[in-house]
């Protein structure tokens, strides 16, 4: 096991902005506070390790996040490889939240 990339206090406020309103009723209501964001993200960030083979500073990783009663949010993260931190994220471009029969799901529109 490696070690994890911690969020950015920016990362973690985008993460409330774009990503949490995304989430139904139920999760929205128990992920309000701050402690919550950082275990969320982490669920979802890749070890140290994976990421030192990119040769650059800078690099964005596409990511999903997975949770209860929730379908997968495709997300990317803009991570610093040296300093080891998430800096942004946001949802990944070309992916549509569509509200169906069965509920909400994702669809890929390029």
């Amino acid at each position: 096991m490696g070690t994890k990339i911690t969020p950015t206090k920016h990362a973690i406020e985008r993460f409330e902005q774009r990503i949490v309103p995304l989430f139904n009723d139920r999760t929205n209501n128990a992920s309000k506070k701050l402690s919550s964001y950082r275990k969320l993200i982490s669920q979802i960030t890749p070890l140290v390790e994976d990421i030192y083979n990119a040769g650059k500073d800078i690099i964005k990783e596409n990511v999903f996040l997975i949770s209860d009663a929730n379908p997968p949010i495709p997300i990317t993260l803009v991570i610093n490889t040296t300093k080891k931190k998430i800096l942004t994220l946001y949802v990944q471009n070309g992916w549509k939240l569509i509200d169906g029969n069965r509920g909400y799901t994702w669809r890929w529109f390029s």
